[in-house]
Order: C-alpha cells, then structure tokens, then sequence
C-alpha cells in the first residue's frame, strides 16, 4: 500500500493522516486534539485504526466538537436522542 492510498481511504473515513519527521504515521480526527492522535509506522496500521477509531461512539463526538463532516447533523440527532448515562432503574 502506497501513503497516496492510504491516505484516500482514511481521508474516506473523514479522518486524517499525515507522515512525520521520524517516517512514522499520524493518525487522528480533523483539527482533534494530540491525545487522540494515534502513531505508527505501518500504513496498513494506519487505515484500520483509523477505521476503528471512526467507529467508536465517541468518534461521533470528537468529529462534531473538532472538524464538522459529512454527518454532522445526523451526529447532533443520535447524540441529543441517546442519553450518554442512563438513569439507573
């Protein structure tokens, strides 16, 4: 896999990636925070934790609070439709 590959898939999954100084990888959410940000020096690495980091719930969050996407506005529907601590029964 070439980093122009790489790059178009993670870029798909509204994430992005950039090479470092040290030819590792950097993966993270647009504009998100350094403690999100994820390294590597494997680009197939790269694309599935990007695609795992998508996935999580609080990747929703993370890409409304720090670089708007293509679905935000279903983000802001199933973030304000499922309470994040459930009352206890």
């Amino acid at each position: 896999m070439t980093f122009t590959e790489a790059k178009k898939q993670i870029r798909d999954l509204n994430m992005t990636i950039r090479r470092t100084d040290y030819d590792d990888y950097r993966v993270n959410f647009p504009n998100g925070p350094e403690s999100f940000a994820y390294y590597t020096n494997d680009l197939a690495d790269a694309v599935q934790t990007a695609a795992r980091m998508r996935q999580t719930p609080a990747a929703e969050l993370a890409l409304r609070l720090y670089g708007g996407s293509r679905i935000a506005g279903a983000t802001l529907v199933s973030l304000t439709e499922t309470p994040l601590y459930p009352e206890k029964q």
